[in-house]
Formats: structure tokens, C-alpha cells, sequence
């Protein structure tokens, strides 16, 4: 709808931006993890499928989400995919963001009464304490969880959720999900609304207001 929408001031303009940062950023989460399931059913048949499933199970948690609840799921997806592959370290890097949002989860929980059955933390310690005392990685990831990176949209590729490093990369007008410049003319994976390369006047909000 929000190609529909006309900001008449900048908070206007920085609300709808922001609607659009949100759905892009659920978008990628959505269709990373649709093509990390179809990796997972076959994992028992080739181990590098089980690693490619940890990598982007890890690459997932970048996804800039709303709730700490998703947050918490997410981690423990990642927490999970690395522990299958004996990533320890990894798994434990992940144990500590989620106990690092106990008090902010439990506290969603209480008001909105969904998931919590879902909801471990008991277990999360006790696995924390476990994988630290193992303290290896089986497996070098090539996506480092050590990274500074705030956004999917800003950083991987919307067509193989590969990190993207290329300072040459294009984004769509819509909504700002990033490809590498051989995607030109290509339709986004995400809004399904832009033509990427090209610019659409309708598209682009005004940044100066008289």
C-alpha cells in the first residue's frame, strides 16, 4: 500500500520508510529461511548441505526483526543448525543473545500469552554451559556471526543470501533490498514491484520539502 501513500511532511516520509525497512527485513527472514528448509531436507544425505544450512541459519539473525520473541527464535534455529555440525563456539555465541533477551521475552510473553510453551530458558543455560565447556567448531563458516552487519537489505543478496562485499552492487528503488549489478533488469525477489537498474518516479519519496 505504500505505493499509494503521499508524504506530506518529513515524519510522514520517515514513517513510511521505515514500514517498508520492516516488511523488506521480514521479507529476506521469510525466504531465507524457505530456502535454508529445502536445504535441511536433505541433509541427511550430503554433510556440506548441513553446513550450508548453518550458514544461513547464522546469516538469518541478521535480519533486523521487531519482537525479541522472533529474535529469540532465530537465535535458537542458529543455536540448533550449529550444534548439528558440532560448532560449539558458534552455538554458544548465540546462547548468550538469547539469554541476553530473558527479561524483554518473558516480558512479551506475559502480556501477549502466545509461545510461551515454546520457551526455554532453563534449557538455553544448560546447553550455554555444555557447548562452552566443549569449545570447539568443527566447520569454518563463510559468514563470520562476529561481523558488524545491521541489515539484511544492506547486505545480502536478495537471490542466493550471499554476503555481498561489492562495493558495485545496485538496490531495489522499492525497498532497498540489495544484488549483485548482473541482476539488472531483473524483477526484486522481495516487492516484486521494481524492475532493478531503472528508476520509477512514483517510487522515489521526496527527500526536500519546501
Amino acid at each position: 500500500m505504500t505505493l499509494f501513500f503521499i508524504a506530506y511532511d518529513k515524519n510522514e516520509e520517515n514513517a513510511i520508510k521505515e514500514i517498508i525497512n520492516i516488511c523488506t527485513e521480514y521479507c529476506y527472514l521469510i525466504r531465507m529461511n524457505q530456502f535454508k528448509e529445502k536445504v535441511k531436507s536433505v541433509c541427511n544425505k550430503l554433510k556440506k548441505d548441513k553446513i550450508k544450512n548453518a550458514e544461513i541459519s547464522c546469516m538469518m539473525t541478521i535480519c533486523k526483526l521487531e519482537q525479541p520473541i522472533h529474535y529469540y527464535f532465530i537465535y535458537n534455529k542458529a543455536k540448533i543448525a550449529c550444534k548439528n555440525i558440532k560448532n560449539y563456539l558458534t552455538a554458544v555465541h548465540f546462547c548468550k543473545n538469547i539469554l541476553a533477551l530473558e527479561k524483554d521475552v518473558n516480558f512479551y510473553l506475559y502480556y501477549q500469552l502466545a509461545g510461551s510453551e515454546e520457551v526455554d530458558f532453563d534449557k538455553i543455560k544448560s546447553e550455554f554451559v555444555n557447548y562452552q565447556n566443549l569449545g570447539t567448531n568443527a566447520h569454518q563458516l563463510p559468514f563470520n556471526i562476529t561481523e558488524n552487519i545491521k541489515f539484511a537489505r544492506s547486505n545480502i543478496d536478495a537471490i542466493n543470501f550471499n554476503l555481498i562485499r561489492e562495493k558495485n552492487s545496485i538496490k531495489c528503488p522499492m525497498c532497498s533490498s540489495s544484488y549483485l549489478n548482473n541482476a539488472v533488469n531483473s524483477v526484486c525477489e522481495n516487492c516484486k514491484l521494481s524492475i532493478l537498474g531503472h528508476e520509477y518516479l512514483g517510487l522515489k519519496l521526496t527527500s526536500e520539502f519546501n
